[in-house]
């Protein structure tokens, strides 16, 4: 006990890791939402789908963003799929009161409850106006579509589940993603961000086995944070073309066994947090710090 706390000035710190372990152990199988901790933070997939190691769940369970996005995502899919069958006469007031169910048998915290269901009461009537003008040009093609597309000549498989794909008037796609928060920026989705650029890529190559394969003409994100907002995002023909072309790129250059999985390789902010920098020892080591490749 005495030791721990004893300075010793011939410690080593750690150096930045970046472990690259042979190719048969490395990942076959990532979702779209992956690709970003791939871009971002390499050493997170390889702590993740290498060594399979998950972070632990709190002694003392928290309401926090995962849950309040998932309670969010059923509350719009169930509102969606009743109205697109049947049109409520109160819509706002449809949407409210699945709010309430659904919060309700999922979230034991009152307090988070009714903080949660004043944020889906703020957004209700822009989101009612919103949807209405969506069903004036558009009709919902599926909700929680799952996909798969298979890169057979690196043995890899990208999955994906888009929360919404609607059929536009001249026959072409719309892919939708609900933001609990703030929805990313252009710049953020043209460098890190590609889950709807890659899922746009897996739609127009049949990657959905419930969607016809059809052109993705846009994506959009539909943000319900404290000032709601739909960024819509416009896709040129061919753009899925060049995604491939940056996802084969960077599958690729996994598959060499001297790639290694650089820790906190661009992350957006210096302060924001991973789910393994205490695995890393970050902290003992900075981004700036240079790192070494370690074979295994």
């Amino acid at each position: 006990a005495h030791e721990v706390d004893t300075p010793r000035g011939d410690t080593p710190r750690a150096p930045r890791p970046c472990p690259a372990p042979p190719v048969a152990a490395r990942p076959s199988k990532l979702s779209v939402t992956s690709i970003q901790r791939l871009i971002r933070d390499p050493y997170a997939v390889y702590a993740r789908h290498v060594l399979r190691l998950y972070p632990l769940a709190p002694l003392m369970p928290e309401p926090g963003a995962l849950l309040r996005g998932i309670a969010m995502h059923e509350i719009l899919e169930k509102f969606i799929d009743e109205a697109r069958k049947d049109w409520p006469s109160d819509p706002a007031g449809r949407l409210r009161r699945i709010s309430d169910d659904v919060l309700e048998e999922n979230v034991p915290w009152p307090s988070s409850r009714r903080y949660w269901a004043a944020r889906i009461d703020n957004v209700a009537d822009w989101f009612v106006e919103k949807e209405l003008e969506r069903r004036g040009s558009q009709t919902v093609l599926e909700l929680e579509a799952e996909g798969e597309f298979a890169l057979p000549d690196l043995n890899f498989s990208l999955i994906a589940k888009a929360d919404r794909v609607d059929r536009l008037e001249d026959g072409t796609l719309a892919i939708y993603d609900y933001k609990s928060g703030n929805p990313p920026t252009k710049s953020v989705m043209q460098f890190f961000d590609k889950q709807l650029h890659l899922e746009a890529m897996m739609m127009e190559k049949g990657g959905f086995e419930k969607i016809p394969k059809a052109r993705v003409s846009r994506i959009s994100h539909i943000g319900l944070g404290k000032n709601p907002v739909q960024n819509d995002h416009e896709l040129k023909p061919g753009e899925s073309d060049q995604t491939l072309t940056e996802l084969l790129q960077l599958i690729a250059a996994y598959s060499k066994p001297e790639q290694g999985y650089l820790a906190r390789r661009r992350f957006q902010r210096d302060s924001d947090e991973g789910d393994y920098d205490h695995l890393s020892r970050y902290g003992e080591w900075s981004p700036t710090d240079a790192a070494e490749t370690e074979r295994w």
